[in-house]
Formats: C-alpha cells, sequence, structure tokens
C-alpha cells in the first residue's frame, strides 16, 4: 500500500472514530441557512452553586429530530438534522443519526451509564467498534468533576466487515465545567458547560477532539450548542483541522 493510500486510509478511519456519540459529522448535504447575520454565542460564569448534571438531560431514550446550525467555522451557514431512534443493532437500544446519514449507536448500562457500541459512516465504507463500550455520559456529575475512560477502537469496512482497516486506543475525559450563563440572538439561559476530550491513536493517525457542550434543563435530549475543535494528523507529517459553533434551532420532522 503507498504512503497516499495509507494516509487516506488513516484520516478516514479517524474521522468515524471521532464520533464519540455528537452529532457533528460531516455536513454533506446540509441545507443553507438564512443568510440573517446571527451573533457569536457569548458565556459569562456565574457564581459557584450546586448542580447535578444528569446523563438523561442530554441522552434521553426518546425518539425526535432536531435541526442544528452552524454558526462559525468550518460549513458556516449550514443547517443539518440530527435524529434519534430505536435499535437492536450492535449490542446498542438507540442510535443517533446525523448528516449524511452516519449512525452512533448507544445504550444505558445499569449503572446509568451512556455506552457508545459503535459509529455506522457508510460514506467513509466504515464501522468503528469499541471494545469495551466507551463510556460519553455518566449518571450524574458535580461541578469540577472529571472523569476518563479508555477503550479499544477497531474501524471495520462497513460493506465487508471481516475487513479491519485500523485499529488503536482511544480515550476519553468528560469535565463538568459547571453552570455559565450562555447569550445568543438576544437571549440568555443557564446551561451546563461540560468539556469533552477525546483522543484516539490509531496505526495509521492520531487524532484529537475537544468539544464543549452546553445543556438546558430542559433539553429534548440534545445539548443546545457545541464547539468542537478537531485536529488530525498521519504519520505525524500532516493531516487537518477543524473548528466549529453549533446551535440547536428547533424540533425537525423526523418522520
Amino acid at each position: 500500500m503507498t504512503m497516499r493510500r495509507r494516509a487516506a486510509r488513516g484520516v478516514s478511519a479517524t474521522r468515524v472514530a471521532l464520533a464519540v456519540g455528537l452529532p457533528l459529522a460531516a455536513l454533506a448535504g446540509c441545507d443553507h441557512a438564512s443568510p440573517a447575520h446571527r451573533a457569536p454565542l457569548a458565556l459569562e460564569p456565574l457564581p459557584q452553586q450546586t448542580a447535578t448534571l444528569r446523563a438523561e438531560e442530554w441522552y434521553r431514550p426518546q425518539e425526535g429530530a432536531w435541526q442544528y446550525e452552524v454558526l462559525a467555522g468550518d460549513g458556516e451557514g449550514e443547517v443539518f438534522t440530527a435524529a434519534r431512534r430505536k435499535t437492536d443493532r450492535f449490542d446498542a437500544a438507540w442510535k443517533d443519526v446525523t448528516a449524511a446519514g452516519r449512525e452512533e449507536f448507544w445504550r444505558v448500562d445499569e449503572k446509568g451509564r451512556v455506552l457508545l457500541t459503535a459509529v455506522l459512516d457508510r460514506a467513509e465504507d466504515s464501522l468503528s467498534r469499541f471494545e469495551p463500550p466507551l463510556v460519553i455520559a455518566y449518571r450524574e456529575m458535580h461541578p469540577g468533576e472529571h472523569r476518563t475512560e479508555e477503550t479499544t477502537v477497531k474501524v471495520l469496512s462497513a460493506r465487508a466487515p471481516e475487513e479491519e482497516k485500523d485499529r488503536g486506543r482511544a480515550r476519553r475525559t468528560l469535565t463538568f465545567l459547571g453552570v455559565k450563563r450562555l447569550s445568543f440572538d438576544g437571549d440568555e439561559l443557564e446551561v451546563f458547560h461540560v468539556r469533552s476530550e477525546f483522543e484516539a491513536d490509531l496505526r495509521f493517525a492520531v487524532a484529537e477532539r475537544t468539544t464543549d457542550l452546553f445543556i438546558t434543563l430542559d433539553d429534548p435530549g440534545w445539548p443546545l450548542a457545541y464547539k468542537l475543535d478537531e485536529q488530525i494528523r498521519v504519520f505525524g507529517l500532516f493531516g487537518s483541522r477543524t473548528q466549529r459553533t453549533l446551535l440547536r434551532r428547533d424540533e425537525a420532522d423526523g418522520r
């Protein structure tokens, strides 16, 4: 296999491994939002207070569909739909379907933790399996608390699951940064601020993704907003970087 083909395979596999249960996949096929100017998100710390972040507030086991707009960064002005559906594939109970049909499979275990079991991306011909499943949310977290989980990720061909494309280690650290005031479009909301730091060290590539999530108490199971910074390095020689800010607009027709 040539260096160029290995590099392409590394980027493709790492993009899939980076999913970790968030609706931030490639925006191919997205609609364009209204050309009206959208003010950026503004974040203000609030006095320290007692708060409990529960997994069910952003991974609610309930079907539905929501629209997200890219406010800034790559794909600015585009809109995509994220949907949640029941499933029994890949040892999961739910799947989140994001842009371009990407599917992320998860379930809630007996400890109230949300476990990511697989990510299917037909456009990339990739099926990522996490063994054991990767913890992506905890039953409860409190301000200042952070937890780290590690697992093995295998990237298979979606068309031929017996073909292994890549493998390596994945690590995710989740930190609850407390309650903040989020301002946008003249509105202000108190939100839970959570930071997710994900690393994938595969044979052909290394990737890092930092995502800030902003969750309101009345969220329908998807965070109100995201800020994403992603870097991919192939053989340590070259790679790509993606930065993006997304805001949930409204509930979509999920039929």
